[in-house]
């Protein structure tokens, strides 16, 4: 296969994100009851999905959610 042609195809889902509320003084987190991904998490699974770490992965959907899907 032609490298230069080639490509990957894959996507990210993030779930709900940790995020303070200094009006309030509660964060969502508080709220749900449940662990929240950080912004910095999310960013960190971009950039592995962008990287050549991920080269093999093609048609991939990356939840990033702390296992809020499988509840």
């Amino acid at each position: 296969m032609n490298e230069r042609l080639s490509g990957r195809v894959v996507s990210m889902t993030p779930g709900s994100i940790f995020r303070e509320n200094p009006q309030y003084g509660v964060s969502y987190a508080q709220v749900l009851k449940q662990p929240l991904s950080t912004p910095e998490e999310i960013a960190r699974a971009m950039v592995f999905l962008a990287s050549d770490d991920a080269r093999s992965l093609t048609g991939v959907q990356l939840p990033v959610d702390r296992g809020a899907t499988l509840v």
